[in-house]
């Protein structure tokens, strides 16, 4: 009888705690290295700085078109050879989709954050964080590295993460571990 309380409980037991949140459950590795590059090392920086600068960059939405504009008017064979693009119609082929834009907006906002447009077509976004708020953001490890040649320190983490709706509107965070 007690055997048969305890293997019922157990059944029951997942329900009562619960999944995972799909904040943890649906996330995407972004970027991940598994050693620490070449020529850098582990910081003992201890101390970040206060607030670290951000730009996400969102997926173009016409990449063909502009590759397949840039090599027309660089054919001579063309008759549009030498009509060269117009910042506005470049802006016009990279711009992302407003699908996009409001995806990761939304993302972000939910999290507490205003992003400032920092490019004319709108596919780079611009915020800023203190590190513990980004590694939570990004389910990220920011930690200082080293680059032994120049003895530069800086700030990065050797993988993050998405939600995978976001993830697949976004082509990277800097800095992260580029």
């Amino acid at each position: 009888m007690v055997a048969a309380g305890l293997l019922l409980l157990a059944s029951f037991l997942p329900l009562a705690l619960g999944r995972p949140s799909s904040e943890t459950s649906h996330l995407v590795v972004r970027g991940q290295n598994h050693n620490v590059p070449a020529g850098f090392s582990r910081s003992q920086l201890t101390t970040f700085p206060s607030i670290m600068r951000f730009v996400l960059a969102l997926k173009p939405s016409n990449t063909s078109g502009l590759v397949k504009s840039l090599l027309d008017v660089s054919d001579p064979a063309s008759p549009n050879y030498g009509n060269h693009l117009t910042k506005d119609q470049v802006d016009q082929l990279v711009a992302p989709q407003p699908e996009s834009v409001q995806a990761v907006t939304s993302w972000l906002n939910k999290n507490g954050i205003s992003p400032e447009v920092y490019s004319s077509a709108g596919d780079l976004l611009r915020f800023q964080l203190p590190v513990d708020q980004a590694n939570k953001l990004l389910n990220a490890n920011f930690t200082g590295y080293v680059h032994e040649k120049t003895n530069t320190t800086m700030v990065r983490t050797l993988a993050y993460s998405l939600p995978a709706d976001v993830s697949e509107h976004v082509a990277f965070v800097y800095p992260a571990n580029q």
